[in-house]
């Protein structure tokens, strides 16, 4: 009977666990694809502001490294166009 009981408890806690886990990439994945469709439609300064949520979500997590550098990469790249549209 304890073992069902603890089998059941154990259950329990790793769903929540995992329920936690992937909210937090769901909110980063979120994050990314907006800025994303942002960049893609022309809106940059929204875009940059997306990046940087994302970038803070990822940091939260400190996991998927590849991903914190390519949205690093991709803020670098949006301050230039930025500039640059500011200089047309």
């Amino acid at each position: 009977m304890f073992i069902i009981i603890a089998g059941i408890v154990l259950f329990i806690v790793i769903f929540f666990i995992l329920r936690f886990i992937y909210q937090n990439r769901s909110m980063t994945s979120k994050s990314y694809s907006i800025a994303l469709e942002n960049e893609n439609s022309g809106n940059y300064q929204e875009a940059l502001n997306n990046y940087k949520i994302a970038l803070v979500e990822v940091k939260k997590t400190k996991r998927n490294r590849d991903l914190r550098i390519k949205i690093v990469e991709k803020i670098k790249v949006l301050h230039t166009v930025i500039d640059y549209h500011k200089g047309i």
